[in-house]
């Protein structure tokens, strides 16, 4: 009988080890994925920015206000925008659209995530969600930290 108890341990072990290798089983660290998806040219001499927040930091958000720095495609930076990106549930993906007027989507080359103006949550204001932000682009221009 120890033998055996020991083998059921041994093969408990293994299966736990296992489980402990697949995506999601560890627990997730606090995050806040930033993703430029696309830019549309709007018939009134604007850029429209479509940009896709995920709250991953374990609590609702009240507010977030982020400093944007665009830059033309040769390098030289174009203007600065504070971009309102309000409330977000936890665990929530939202999309938020914002206009760049008088700018041709053509000439945005990258966006500067400069940095993060105000970050609350139910719990106050969070010092550390600049370091939380990952950025990324599915569109011409790039976002970046």
């Amino acid at each position: 009988m120890p033998n055996r108890s020991r083998s059921l341990v041994i093969a408990f072990a293994a299966l736990f080890g296992a489980l402990c290798l697949l995506p999601g089983a560890a627990l997730a660290q606090p995050s806040l994925p930033i993703e430029l998806n696309k830019l549309e040219q709007r018939e009134n001499d604007a850029c429209r920015a479509y940009m896709v927040f995920q709250n991953k930091l374990g609590e609702a958000i009240s507010s977030l206000r982020l400093d944007l720095i665009l830059f033309r495609t040769d390098g030289i930076i174009e203007t600065r925008l504070a971009l309102d990106a309000g409330r977000m549930p936890d665990q929530k993906t939202v999309v938020k659209l914002f206009d760049i007027p008088g700018l041709s989507c053509t000439d945005i080359g990258q966006m500067l995530l400069n940095s993060v103006l105000q970050c609350e949550t139910a719990t106050g204001a969070r010092d550390d969600c600049i370091s939380l932000v990952e950025t990324s682009s599915r569109a011409e221009a790039s976002l970046r930290k």
